[in-house]
């Protein structure tokens, strides 16, 4: 033992471990034995690149999560706001506000293409987005407007949504598939 390593001592401090941590990365200390000493096997190494490659997928995995929890948290909040919206505006108009969703034309539709990516496809006519509020009379509420605002980005929220569950859902095939290779 060292002088300094007694005096350390002596003064109340713990000794120091130099030795390996209980909680290193096995992987990561074999990986340089292995490199340090060519002639054991490469299996350890290979193993251990196989597992940064699953806990790559689990990363993307979790992330994917993250972010559709996110998403749906930000849909309440959007869809929220639209239903507040509404109920100002039925309050404001009262019995004036007796139009079906069935007489409305759709001015927002979903395009879903091969693969992971569903996009908000909306009308680029201006004049049919006036006429659905002509119904309304000559000034529209704004609290119909704000509603309308509120509902077309929470359909765009459910279009990333819905692409960000088909990501999840091949990220999770990607990583069942790693999972089968490790067995």
């Amino acid at each position: 033992m060292s002088s300094r390593k007694r005096e350390s001592e002596r003064k109340g401090n713990p000794p120091v471990n130099t030795g390996p941590s209980p909680f290193s990365d096995e992987c990561a200390n074999s990986a340089v034995e292995e490199l340090n000493e060519p002639s054991r096997g490469s299996g350890s190494l290979q193993r251990c690149v196989m597992e940064n490659d699953v806990d790559e997928e689990i990363f993307k995995l979790l992330d994917c999560m993250n972010e559709q929890i996110h998403l749906k948290l930000i849909l309440e909040r959007k869809m929220k706001e639209c239903w507040m919206a509404m109920a100002k505006a039925r309050e404001s108009m009262g019995s004036l506000l007796n139009i079906s969703v069935v007489n409305l034309d759709s001015t927002s539709t979903v395009d879903v293409e091969k693969g992971v990516n569903f996009i908000l496809r909306q009308c680029d006519d201006d004049f049919s987005r006036k006429q659905m509020f002509k119904k309304f009379g000559l000034f529209t509420p704004i609290h119909l407007v704000t509603a309308q605002k509120h509902s077309i980005a929470a359909i765009k929220l459910v279009c990333n949504i819905a692409s960000n569950q088909a990501q999840l859902v091949q990220d999770m095939a990607k990583y069942a598939e790693h999972d089968l290779k490790r067995l």
